[in-house]
């Protein structure tokens, strides 16, 4: 897509150029000089990506490099989202609205205390399946 571009617009920029003629009658313009132009016009863009490139490189624009950010979200309607926003270690679920933002609950709290009844319901459903299985038996 740059190539074509830089393609086209060599194309419209010199052509005009190359068809303008000196009082003399001659071309203004010969092969050394276009292959200057061209050279001269490569080099301007080739300092202004590497100037893009070392500001980028050196953080001169401000880049959130922070300990805050959303881990995960989730879309449950048109400008409502839940977020799961980690702050340093620790782990915040929100509800995010066009007009506020609600605190929900801690994520790692959350995730221990469903595991440890995923595990007890577990242990139950094992044990109540045993039971069924001698009660059948008899």
């Amino acid at each position: 897509m740059i190539r074509r571009f830089l393609c086209a617009f060599c194309i419209f920029a010199v052509a005009p150029v190359l068809a303008a003629e000196d009082k003399a009658g001659g071309p203004v313009l010969d092969t050394a000089s276009i292959f200057s132009w061209v050279i001269s016009t490569f080099a301007i863009l080739s300092l202004i990506v590497a100037l893009a490139y070392l500001l980028r490189k050196t953080r001169f624009v401000k880049v959130n490099k922070g300990t805050l950010g959303i881990e995960n979200q989730l879309y449950v309607g048109p400008k409502q989202r839940v977020v799961i926003v980690k702050a340093g270690s620790k782990k915040v679920l929100l509800g995010v609205t066009q007009n506020q933002i609600t605190y929900l609950t801690d994520v790692d709290d959350v995730k221990l205390e469903f595991e440890k009844i995923m595990s007890g319901a577990d242990a139950q459903t094992q044990k109540s399946l045993k039971e069924n299985d001698s009660t059948k038996d008899h």
